[in-house]
């Protein structure tokens, strides 16, 4: 046996190592860095643990001889093994997984034993190896019914705030703003419980959805998910947006490109507070001098003037006057992280934007958006923290109650105008579907008739001067001036067999439902077309050119086919990155038998807008969009400048809302249990959707972490314990599922021969294990390459 000397100086090495490693984190992280690396070393080293002790349990059980139980791989660590009976039981060098090594497991001279792993039966061989997982999966369940029975977790709330115009939730008459509480008998509990019952259900099969509207009342919904061309797994067309409370997002760390809870470039992000009280309104502004008169007499005109000043003199130093003699300077302080909305402009009381009533919640928060879209408003928000560390409320210690003045937002859009195309879908029960539209009508006239049959707006949709994309703003936006009662005269052309379509006989009727005022909906996917949500259908919008703006370089009938939004001008890579090309059609849909075009595939028009959109477009005035057209057979790329339309003003005012979520936690034991069990169930189907998602190339390769990675994120959620243990949960079950897959030298691949051995009575050929063991190592190898290298890229080269 080694002196303690010799012992010493035989692993110098070793320790070394270690002393550069835990100095340099002292020095970069601080001293608690070491009790993080600490229990990212123990919690880790416990999920690799937990795994290898299933293996061996199992194999003990069955009377199979085990040579070694490792924790890691490689020559054991200095003073890290030891044997007892007749197993060595040691902590390799190399942390990337352990083994059990089992007498006859790879070696055949050891087959005559009765104690080999290949003298056992196949059950009791399939025992033995599925048993690492199932440990792994019972321990995630562990760790995820700790966290439920102490803390909780965090929840987003099934709450659907946007819905795909044609889609089959909108077909069915979900609004937004309904909080869904289960799908078929089963109970959802959080957003991803939702999207994750849809994802797994049969294409086609009506689901039945219950939800709660935000007055409270109750919905249920027949929606049967569909898979579109351009979807993977079957969807009903709803998103989750971002927000849902009335609590402006947290500080974010101090390399965050947000400064502010406010999108770069966005009418929020050009607030500033009011200075003045309940007395005199400004009556003039300026930059040095107050030389500009404001119309003080006209509350409204006075809100529509400084937000245009706002938006003309971003960032500048700005000044007011209340009377002849004071003049007020009026800095650019704005939002700030943490406010919390108390109150804001009524549409109510439009003439007055100055005039704010409480917001009940988010949904009316919103509802109120969508009714002043367009016009300058003011919002009332505490700002500050109580004694308690949590965010103060209205007039509690240590609050500060500001208002801020918003400027109105504008969409960008094209120097042109796109062409109308087909309605695409009807919703049930709508006007629209009670008096016969169908999918395939082609709209040619909208009147705007009041209650009495007055016509408040005459809409030619063949003449070229209204814009698809605005037409449902421009319709809304005479449907207030209409009142109660409103109706829609509508004049199309309907479609024959064989024949070309032809108008009907008398225009139809419809009613204006101004319930479906609130409802928010877009086109999330390629494929969805615009909504008129009060007149419940859908229309195409086609990327052919039917209008150019003077001097666009763009001539009518020129059809778009890909798109590109270039990047803001004066960004340090705007010459280096490569244009990400967007596809917008393939060509006409044709039919096989007969070669006749059904319709055409470059109807991705309301898309293509909401690309446009794109936060890096609308940050940056000069910022413009690259387009692939198709002019007479002749192949263009054209770049273009993206215009202000003044037309269609944008919803959004760019404030960022913390999620609306929950803190779930168990009150019992077995609540507990049920808990973590439907969240071990949650998270094995979510690796297997995102394992499919990346052979299907919906997810990205660049995704996968290695042994880096998970140590880098083991490292972050270590600062809470219990985050690590949620961490850990998680971990565990990635490595049942990965494990688990059927590929040679996995888990998953023996179960595969095994399953052979067990019908065909006898094992695979020698030369077919060998093979295909051979091909199992190349592919994890290189797997476990091309991981290490997105680590690096990702954790040192900051790619």
């Amino acid at each position: 046996m080694a002196s303690p000397a010799s012992w010493v100086a035989q692993n110098a090495l070793f320790f070394v190592i270690i002393g550069l490693g835990a100095g340099w984190l002292w020095y970069s992280q601080g001293p608690m860095a070491l009790v993080q690396a600490s229990l990212v070393i123990v919690g880790l080293g416990l999920v690799i643990f937990v795994h290898e002790l299933g293996h061996f349990l199992a194999a003990k059980s069955c009377d199979v001889y085990v040579k070694t139980f490792s924790i890691g791989f490689g020559p054991a660590l200095p003073g890290c093994s030891f044997r007892r009976g007749e197993t060595l039981y040691m902590v390799g060098a190399l942390p990337l997984g352990g083994y059990v090594q089992m007498a006859g497991e790879n070696t055949e001279e050891e087959d005559d034993s009765p104690r080999s792993f290949k003298r056992k039966s196949v059950f009791q061989r399939m025992a033995i190896i599925s048993a690492g997982v199932i440990m792994n999966v019972l321990f995630g369940l562990i760790c995820f019914l700790i966290v439920f029975r102490t803390t909780g977790l965090r929840q987003i709330d099934p709450t659907v705030w946007l819905v795909a115009s044609g889609g089959p939730a909108w077909k069915a008459g979900m609004k937004s703003g309904t909080t869904v509480t289960s799908i078929s008998g089963k109970a959802v509990h959080s957003f991803d419980d939702l999207r994750i019952e849809v994802a797994l259900s049969r294409q086609g099969v009506p689901l039945e959805f219950v939800g709660n509207l935000p007055d409270g009342t109750q919905q249920i919904l027949t929606i049967a998910p569909e898979r579109g061309p351009f979807q993977k797994n079957p969807v009903i067309g709803i998103a989750k947006t971002q927000g849902g409370t009335l609590n402006l997002i947290p500080p974010l760390p101090q390399d965050s490109v947000l400064k502010s809870p406010c999108l770069p470039g966005s009418a929020a992000s050009l607030a500033r507070v009011i200075l003045w009280g309940d007395g005199p309104l400004p009556s003039a502004w300026g930059e040095e001098k107050a030389e500009n008169p404001l119309p003080s007499d006209n509350p409204l005109k006075l809100a529509t003037a400084l937000g245009e000043a706002l938006v003309n003199n971003a960032g500048k130093k700005l000044v007011y006057r209340l009377d002849s003699a004071n003049v007020i300077d009026w800095p650019a302080d704005g939002f700030m992280f943490g406010d919390q909305v108390l109150a804001m402009s009524d549409p109510a009381k439009a003439g007055d934007p100055f005039s704010l009533t409480p917001v009940r919640d988010f949904f009316d928060w919103r509802t109120r958006l969508q009714q002043l879209a367009g016009q300058s408003i003011v919002m009332e928000v505490s700002r500050g923290k109580t004694d308690t560390g949590l965010p103060a409320v209205a007039n509690g210690p240590g609050v500060q109650v500001r208002r801020l003045l918003i400027p109105a937002g504008f969409r960008k859009a094209l120097p042109g105008q796109l062409t109308m195309g087909l309605v695409a879908e009807v919703r049930d029960g709508s006007a629209a579907s009670q008096l016969g539209v169908v999918a395939g009508d082609k709209l040619t006239r909208l009147e705007l008739l009041t209650a009495a049959g007055k016509v408040v707006a005459d809409l030619d949709l063949n003449s070229g001067t209204v814009d698809p994309l605005a037409l449902a703003f421009r319709l809304r936006e005479k449907a207030i001036l209409a009142g109660p009662g409103a109706m829609v005269r509508t004049s199309l052309n309907r479609g024959h067999k064989h024949q070309e379509s032809k108008p009907l006989e008398a225009p139809l009727l419809l009613a204006w439902d101004f319930s479906w005022f609130a409802s928010e909906e877009s086109a999330i996917n390629r494929d969805s077309p615009l909504s008129i949500p009060e007149l419940g259908l859908a229309y195409r919008v086609e990327t052919i050119v039917s209008k150019a703006d003077a001097g666009s370089s763009l001539i009518v009938g020129d059809r778009i086919e890909k798109m590109s939004l270039k990047n803001p001008k004066g960004k340090p890579d705007a010459g280096e990155t490569k244009a990400r090309w967007v596809e917008l059609g393939a060509g006409a849909a044709v039919d096989p038998k007969g070669g006749q075009v059904l319709e055409s595939r470059f109807n991705q028009g309301a898309w293509l807008d909401v690309h446009i959109q794109d936060q890096q477009a609308i940050a940056d005035a000069e910022s413009g969009i690259s387009l692939k057209v198709n002019r007479a057979g002749e192949n263009l790329e054209l770049d273009l400048p993206l215009v202000i339309d003044p037309r269609r003003p944008l919803v959004e005012r760019g404030l960022l809302f913390e999620d609306d979520s929950h803190q779930e936690r168990a009150e019992t034991l077995p609540q507990a249990l049920s808990l973590g069990w439907h969240q071990t169930v949650r998270w094995m189907q979510t690796i297997y959707m995102n394992i499919a998602r990346i052979f299907t190339r919906d997810i990205s390769t660049d995704s996968l972490g290695g042994p880096i990675e998970i140590a880098a994120q083991a490292f972050s959620a270590a600062q809470d314990p219990l985050l690590l243990v949620l961490f850990l949960g998680i971990i565990s079950i990635n490595l049942a599922v990965v494990n688990f897959l059927p590929i040679p030298l996995l888990d998953g691949g023996h179960m595969v021969f095994l399953a052979y051995e067990a019908i065909a009575r006898r094992p695979p050929p020698a030369w077919v294990s060998a093979a295909a063991n051979y091909a199992g190592l190349a592919f994890i190898l290189s797997l476990f390459a091309f991981v290490i290298y997105n680590d690096l890229k990702r954790r040192v080269f900051g790619q």
